[in-house]
């Protein structure tokens, strides 16, 4: 089992234990296509450790999935939002081996950024812009 943190499009955050499967991954973040997405910008910021990836579902934008401003913003650094990422996402440890549990003291430092995050966005102070939507 690993232990990893799920965000979902609508804001929810959890600490959540799956199977170390990347078809069990799927099935939580509700895809058969789930991408790795290393997000260098919070990595360099300090927002998020060297070794953590994003697992999303590749096709999200196809299907008409919502978009998850806390994803996006976790990808972009918070900078340069053009891109972004819909549907719901799993954050991982990854490195040589593959996927694996998150450590505890990431959890916390994670968790931490991601309240930050979901306040600035909740405060208005960072702006995403849907592409998907006409304005």
């Amino acid at each position: 089992m690993l232990k990893v943190i799920v965000v979902k499009e609508d804001g929810f955050i959890s600490v959540e234990e799956v199977c170390n499967d990347l078809e069990d991954i799927g099935k939580v973040i509700g895809t058969d296509m789930v991408e790795v997405v290393r997000p260098a910008i919070s990595i360099e910021l300090g927002i998020l450790p060297e070794d953590v990836r994003i697992l999303c579902d590749e096709d999200a934008c196809f299907k008409n999935s919502k978009h998850n401003s806390i994803a996006t913003v976790l990808y972009s650094g918070g900078i340069n939002l053009r891109d972004f990422i819909a549907g719901t996402v799993v954050l991982c440890k990854y490195d040589k081996y593959g996927i694996s549990s998150l450590p505890d003291d990431y959890i916390e430092f994670i968790s931490c950024s991601l309240k930050c995050i979901k306040e600035g966005l909740e405060y208005n102070d960072l702006l995403i812009i849907d592409k998907t939507k006409s304005y």
